[in-house]
């Protein structure tokens, strides 16, 4: 009768070697059926996120042919400087996020315009009003706040507000000077 304790002792560490090898067993295949759900999630979040960068291009495109409905005898002239601005940008060895908010930045330069009445849209800043002038000097700064709304859209809307500046200091709306300016 002294060795029944370590008969039952004994059994019970059967008994829980057993539980844990069959809770084990099932860890493993839980463990691989929430990889595969993950999976599938990350899988469909990729294809959500594809589909909305597609969207914002898209709305960006929008925004760009609206511009170039205003621009009149000067249509493309976004769609140039924006190709241009790319390649200084690429040129420069800037990232790739810097070179498409160079981008963005070209293509919706002028939207502050759209506001502006039709006769000063084509007209020389040379053959403004000093009134017309004042009003056309406003659109940087309209076009940066129309964009601040747009979060991946904040760092071409302050380009955009510095599309004007010139490096001597004598540029619109801030006057900045040279470095000041945003590159």
């Amino acid at each position: 009768s002294a060795g029944m304790p370590g008969n039952a002792a004994r059994g019970r560490v059967a008994e829980q070697n057993a539980q844990l090898t069959d809770l084990n067993a099932n860890l493993e295949t839980k463990v691989a059926a929430q990889t595969q759900e993950i999976r599938q999630i990350l899988g469909q979040l990729q294809v959500t996120h594809e589909e909305l960068k597609k969207s914002f291009l898209t709305s960006v495109r929008v925004f760009a042919n609206l511009i170039e409905l205003r621009e009149g005898e000067l249509s493309g002239h976004s769609r140039r400087v924006a190709e241009q601005a790319r390649g200084l940008a690429r040129g420069l060895g800037m990232s790739d996020i810097d070179v498409q908010d160079v981008l963005y930045a070209g293509l919706l330069h002028d939207i502050g315009k759209i506001g502006l009445a039709d006769g000063l849209i084509n007209k020389p800043y040379t053959a403004l009003s000093a009134a017309e002038r004042v009003s056309v000097a406003k659109h940087p700064v309209t076009g940066q706040a129309a964009l601040l709304a747009l979060e991946p859209l904040n760092n071409a809307a302050l380009l955009i507000r510095g599309h004007h500046e010139r490096f001597d200091g004598l540029g619109y709306p801030d006057g900045l000077a040279g470095e000041k300016i945003p590159l």
